[in-house]
């Protein structure tokens, strides 16, 4: 298992994330400091914004929790938990930002239809809190406005999501393709040998048996120094027949 943090955090999808957190909580933090909330608010508050980003890293790192989907589906509802605990802690509706970036997570856990159907039962909360716990009026409108804002990014991660399974089967099924291709290919040139050895037994290997018979012959009947140089030449055609019997048997 590779770092905490691994190199893959650092893509563009990811980077964006961290860059979109950092605005929401540096702007929640700094109007709380402003508008003079208790030490304890905003020291609690940062320690959610900071947690809340651990663990989305934690859920986006592609090496931890490699296989294991039920741990991926805990840890996102330990950052659901934790968003709502921000909602408790921090007057700003706009909060609601992080749940869009963690929305953009289900497509790789749960089904399109399914990470619809969480997306917006998590945007109920919103509406709760902000309407009546802390007040506000027409809440209803952000929570319509960034319910929709996570439709939109479940969908758009799903369609990249799928975009990218697709061109990585594609470039699977072409690698598959090129090596059936040097199977075939190799096979083509095998069968080739085949043919042309079983051409040169056939052809050469006919025709040096039928010397090989008639030396003998001529052996049988010849006398003397030409006798053993007939014997000499029967001996090499054997030779030769042999060498291309063993060729072709190895081929």
């Amino acid at each position: 298992m590779r770092a905490f943090l691994s190199n893959n955090i650092f893509r563009l999808d990811k980077a964006s994330g961290i860059i979109t957190w950092l605005v929401v909580a540096g702007i929640c933090i700094n109007v709380m400091i402003d508008n003079d909330y208790s030490m304890t608010r905003i020291l609690g508050a940062s320690a959610l914004y900071i947690t809340y980003i651990t663990v989305w890293l934690c859920i986006v790192n592609e090496n931890l929790f490699r296989e294991a989907r039920r741990m991926h589906i805990a840890v996102i509802a330990i950052n659901f938990l934790i968003v709502i605990a921000i909602y408790f802690t921090v007057p700003y509706s706009f909060n609601s930002i992080l749940m869009g970036i963690l929305s953009g997570a289900l497509p790789y856990f749960l089904s399109i239809r399914i990470a619809l159907l969480v997306g917006t039962l998590w945007s109920i909360p919103l509406l709760l809190i902000y309407q009546f716990y802390w007040g506000f009026e027409h809440t209803y409108v952000s929570t319509l406005l960034f319910w929709t804002f996570n439709m939109f990014a479940i969908i758009a991660v799903n369609t990249a999501k799928n975009e990218r399974e697709a061109r990585e089967e594609a470039q699977d099924i072409n690698r598959r393709l090129v090596s059936t291709q040097a199977l075939l290919s190799e096979a083509t040139k095998q069968n080739e040998r085949v043919r042309i050895a079983r051409n040169i037994h056939d052809l050469l290997g006919h025709h040096l048996t039928a010397l090989t018979i008639n030396l003998q012959v001529a052996s049988i009947k010849s006398e003397g120094e030409v006798k053993q140089n007939i014997e000499q030449c029967h001996y090499l055609a054997k030779l030769l027949l042999s060498d291309v019997r063993e060729a072709v048997s190895g081929v």
